[in-house]
């Protein structure tokens, strides 16, 4: 497929990212780990019993589970050195259940005076190949639910304080798992911050709302139900890099409806699915990417998205 198509799936969730026309493509190598998966081993290859423990706790794992692409891609799902959990591990604890405040999120917080509001031209600061199939009425930015795609913004940030409010479809036919409301924030265009209905949703913990894709899950799940406006209030620190080489990871903090989720969370690499990716150096500022799943029953609704420009942390 050309270089500039999205990956095979997992569950749902794709490996690369379709970059909007002009930005720079970092190609993540799923498709070749899946296909290698594919050629190597059944789709009814016997699966840990830790996580056919979880399965039998978590009845709404078990569609998850029990999908061809993730039996075929349980042997090559890697590992971080001295990490216990691979990437996209069922068996990796669901992380808390938190209630968060009533007031947070419910209604849209205005930007400080430093703030560049992302939405306050609809569109027109916004690019991206499939742009057309996203929606900006009544100040709600909405994806479209057609196919995979991103929008990049037309101006490139480094570090940020971000503040975004979002809002999960409800309806009777929402699916399961990955396919239910799945968007994501990717800072930089590499390190994305998922955005998923968690509300009764169990998947892999690392693939949830809040988490750092395929690295982190969140330290609480703070969901609000489906149709219920939510938001996530993030610093990010960008990597440094000196001589070619990594000098300090990219860093999160995340409120999620107010609860705290992500510590000054290190990220280890531009995130994907199903895959380790090692930094390689970048620019210092890049365009900030919103995600377009292309579920046509899990169309994601932003009514607030600002951002403010941070000076480098003192040394």
């Amino acid at each position: 497929m050309p270089a500039s198509e999205v990956g095979s799936s997992l569950t749902g969730h794709t490996a690369t990212h379709r970059r909007p026309r002009g930005f720079p493509l970092r190609p993540v190598a799923f498709a070749a780990v899946l296909a290698c998966a594919q050629s190597a081993i059944a789709a009814d290859k016997p699966i840990r019993p830790d996580i056919l423990a979880v399965r039998a706790q978590h009845p709404g794992l078990a569609a998850q589970i029990d999908s061809p692409a993730y039996r075929e891609a349980i042997p090559n799902l890697p590992r971080r050195p001295h990490a216990r959990w691979t990437v996209h591990d069922f068996a990796r604890p669901q992380p808390p259940i938190v209630t968060p405040p009533a007031a947070a999120c419910a209604e849209p917080l205005a930007a400080p005076s430093d703030a560049i509001d992302l939405l306050a031209g609809g569109l027109k600061d916004w690019t991206g190949e499939r742009i057309a199939d996203w929606t900006f009425a009544g100040g709600i930015l909405q994806s479209g639910g057609k196919a995979l795609n991103m929008i990049a913004t037309r101006a490139a940030f480094g570090d940020i304080q971000l503040h975004i409010r979002f809002r999960t479809p409800d309806g009777p036919d929402k699916p399961y798992g990955q396919h239910r409301g799945n968007s994501g924030v990717l800072f930089m265009g590499l390190y994305e911050l998922q955005i998923l209905d968690s509300f009764d949703n169990p998947t892999y913990p690392d693939g949830m709302a809040a988490a750092i894709y395929g690295q982190t899950p969140p330290r609480a799940n703070a969901a609000r139900p489906p149709g219920q406006w939510q938001c996530y209030d993030a610093v990010f620190r960008a990597p440094r890099f000196s001589g070619g080489k990594l000098r300090s990871p990219a860093r999160i903090t995340v409120f999620w409806n107010g609860v705290l989720v992500q510590d000054a969370q290190p990220i280890f690499g531009p995130t994907a699915a199903a895959a380790i990716l090692p930094y390689k150096p970048h620019a210092a500022q890049a365009p900030l990417l919103l995600q377009d799943h292309g579920d046509p029953t899990g169309r994601v609704a932003f009514s607030s998205l600002w951002v403010r420009r941070l000076k480098p942390e003192p040394k």
